[in-house]
């Protein structure tokens, strides 16, 4: 073979998707079906059809659809717990409990955008996922929502809310709210701080009449967030 038939042919090879970027998209195209058609509807067929690739370059990653899945919900839980556990470690300790829940907000909402299709298809499939794997995601999603009721006991403990405050309502009706910012959330109209600020003033100022002192509150929550992401 001559030199450039040589240089020609490792050209060719080297433009070949290397095995954890053909990882990496199989995921994401798993996610965007598992997100518009479902589990049960989703076939190995559909998957590599959209990935324009042959079924053993599946399978030589994973052993079957249900192990596809099983990661594509791993990803949907575990990059936002991540994401958000890391944006919290670089607040100042003198964070006040309000500061810290208005990062891990928009860390949460703006992780939830970036992994759009892994978080939608994971709300998507949940009613069809197997037994096995459904436990094993809800103990994932157990951990994350006790991360989450740690934040609130920390700022019970701050007297940030009310003696008589429900925790573990109010952490649901959190969760519940920003998981479902991927319905309708825009990032070029407002920023996940922004959105953030709005769930906070709700959580810790409620929606009643706004006593005078309270109004240099969110100044002081705006540099905060401008710490983080800066």
């Amino acid at each position: 073979m001559s030199t450039a038939a040589s240089a020609a042919g490792g050209k060719a090879r080297g433009t070949r998707p290397r095995t954890k970027d053909s990882r990496e998209l199989l995921l994401g195209y798993a996610a965007k079906l598992f997100r518009e058609k479902g589990y049960t509807a989703t076939s190995v067929r559909d998957i590599v059809k959209r990935a324009h690739i042959e079924p053993s370059a599946l399978y030589y990653h994973f052993a079957s659809k249900q192990a596809l899945l099983d990661a594509v919900l791993d990803r949907s839980i575990t990059s936002v717990m991540a994401q958000v556990r890391e944006a919290l470690d670089q607040l100042p300790q003198e964070a006040t409990p309000r500061e810290r829940f208005c990062v891990a907000i928009a860390t949460h909402i703006r992780s939830m955008v970036l992994h759009g299709d892994f978080a939608l298809a994971g709300r998507r499939v949940m009613g069809q996922i197997p037994p096995a794997l459904r436990r094993k995601h809800d103990a994932l999603r157990a951990t994350y929502g006790d991360f989450w009721q740690t934040l609130f006991s920390q700022a019970a403990q701050r007297n940030d809310f009310r003696d008589d405050a429900k925790l573990g309502l109010a952490r649901m009706f959190l969760m519940g709210a920003i998981n479902w910012t991927t319905e309708w959330f825009d990032p070029k109209i407002k920023s996940p701080e922004e959105l953030a600020a709005v769930f906070c003033d709700i959580l810790f100022a409620g929606l009643g009449p706004r006593p005078q002192t309270a109004r240099a509150t969110p100044a002081r929550q705006r540099r905060s967030l401008q710490t983080v992401t800066t």
